[in-house]
């Protein structure tokens, strides 16, 4: 009866203290990283939400994750916070959804690497104003990952099923176009031959 009074930013903040319960409780690395693995995208999703204190819960969570996953043997559920990068438009949100992708890959066995690029290649058009993080961490996937023999089945099928759009494809190119360009500087240069002060 008294769940049917609350207010939208009651039920809010009651749901995300049940799953901050379950994080608190976790009292081992295998533990946490079975909740998180679960909960973790969902509960940044949270982010999104109109209610400030609702998000500043959020945060307040957060920071007690990054605490906890310090440990590097805890693994993070990269794949579903990429795809849920892909498909928020909230900055709050993907901003700690990059956060944790970031700090996860880093994580990863060379096979899981490989098999995660896939996953961060389809739709990386929508990378926006993140697009430089984002292309980092392809370039981390990138060295688990060996290419098929060039115009080999799995080669010729590989934009299929990497779901390689054609903006997808200009997106790289671009990238990878200002990659080949790159001169790293010494000394405290801010600009780079071939590329204008924003690209470096």
């Amino acid at each position: 009866m008294a769940t049917s009074t609350q207010t939208p930013e009651q039920r809010e903040l009651a749901l995300i203290g049940k799953v901050e319960l379950r994080i608190a409780l976790a009292d081992s690395a295998p533990k946490l990283e079975a909740i998180l693995k679960t909960y973790l995208a969902p509960l940044l999703l949270k982010l999104s939400s109109e209610h400030v204190d609702v998000r500043n819960k959020l945060i307040s969570i957060c920071q007690h994750i990054s605490t906890r996953i310090k440990p590097q043997s805890i693994q993070l559920p990269v794949a579903a916070l990429i795809k849920q990068f892909k498909d928020q438009e909230s900055p709050l949100v993907r901003h700690f959804d990059l956060l944790y992708i970031q700090q996860g890959v880093d994580r990863l066995s060379a096979r899981d690497k490989a098999e995660l690029l896939p996953v961060l290649v389809g739709g990386i058009s929508k990378s926006g104003s993140q697009g430089s993080q984002i292309f980092n961490l392809l370039l981390r996937l990138l060295e688990s990952f060996t290419l098929p023999p060039r115009g080999s089945k799995e080669d010729l099928g590989m934009r299929q099923q990497f779901e390689v759009t054609d903006h997808d494809a200009s997106y790289l190119a671009s990238w990878l176009g200002k990659f080949i360009l790159f001169v790293p500087q010494k000394g405290t240069a801010t600009t780079c031959p071939g590329l204008n002060a924003e690209d470096f």
